[in-house]
């Protein structure tokens, strides 16, 4: 179970990663 929670966060890490470098882009 605490496998799953970690790489729940990792995918949440990436994506506000994803999402940040896309908004720098944008602006």
């Amino acid at each position: 179970m605490e496998k799953v929670s970690t790489d729940i966060s990792r995918r949440v890490e990436l994506f506000k990663l994803i999402k940040m470098l896309s908004y720098k882009d944008n602006h």
